[in-house]
């Protein structure tokens, strides 16, 4: 699983995004999210045509992280 900001230190969330889609070209993509201070139409668009799964706003979305995140985890939980 992968959470992704837009506005990075270094580059952007959405070549983040894209590199992440391109080093994981088989079954087990990463589930993507972007939590982000940035949640126009604009950047929402750009962040799901990388590939990002989810695109929540910091300050309206951010409780719906944390069943993203159980869910996620439930997904890629190791069954033996």
């Amino acid at each position: 699983m992968l959470v992704v900001d837009i506005e990075l230190a270094e580059g952007n969330g959405v070549a983040v995004i894209w590199q992440a889609r391109q080093l994981n070209q088989c079954e087990l993509q990463p589930l993507i999210v972007v939590l982000t201070d940035y949640a126009s139409d604009f950047v929402r668009d750009h962040c799901f045509a990388a590939g990002a799964d989810y695109f929540l706003d910091k300050m309206r979305d951010i409780a719906c992280l944390k069943p993203i995140v159980a869910d996620g985890r439930s997904k890629w939980a190791r069954r033996d």
